[in-house]
């Protein structure tokens, strides 16, 4: 996978209230077992509440990190399609973007041609 070390995919995501967690919340943890903890989202003390008294903001930040490696691995094939095919993904606002998103990843500056 590129440069980016990290928990190999599935990560699991779900609301964890056990008295064994530090902080009651969403949780991301491996797929693999013993289910190894990755982040936990915790709820906020205020601030907007769903119907079951959650944050829905906190949900769809767990759930985007839990899809973190899915879209990692989505941009690293696009990269090499649109490499293949056009040779400059680095000429539009969509290509930079994905570029940007696989440097973050990777913990690198992201790199712009023409900027």
């Amino acid at each position: 996978m590129d440069n980016a070390e990290h928990t190999p995919p599935p990560w699991i995501v779900g609301y964890d209230t056990s008295p064994c967690v530090a902080l009651p919340g969403w949780q991301i943890k491996s797929g693999a077992e013993p289910y190894t903890p990755i982040a936990v989202v915790a709820e906020p003390s205020g601030g907007r509440k769903g119907k079951d008294g959650r944050s829905p903001y906190q949900a769809a930040n767990a759930r985007l990190i839990g899809a973190s490696p899915e879209l990692y691995e989505s941009l690293l094939h696009m990269r090499l399609c649109a490499s293949c095919s056009q040779g400059a993904w680095d000429e539009c606002d969509g290509g930079r973007a994905a570029l940007a998103a696989i440097a973050k990843v990777e913990g690198k500056e992201a790199v712009t041609h023409g900027a």
